[in-house]
């Protein structure tokens, strides 16, 4: 305990790179998942189900963009605590 005491801040600078790595793949592996399409929507029973699918597939497009951007800023740009 006095360890931590003296410096709390080592053990954040220690784990930050092994953090980041993690980060990184795991952000890698489900963005696999979501370009596979291992689940998607069921065959359309209606009229308007091409439009809703449109939408969904237009939206599930950005949304994915900016989950990637953001897993990448948070596992390439951390802040080095010393």
């Amino acid at each position: 305990m006095v360890g931590r005491a003296e410096n709390p801040t080592r053990e954040v600078a220690l784990h930050g790179p092994r953090c980041s790595h993690c980060h990184l793949l795991i952000t890698f592996i489900s963005t696999y998942f979501f370009i596979a399409k291992t689940w998607w929507l069921p065959t359309g029973a209606s009229a308007a189900a091409a439009g809703i699918d449109h939408h969904f597939a237009t939206t599930y497009l950005l949304m994915g963009i900016v989950f990637v951007a953001a897993q990448l800023s948070l596992g390439l740009f951390r802040v080095e605590v010393s």
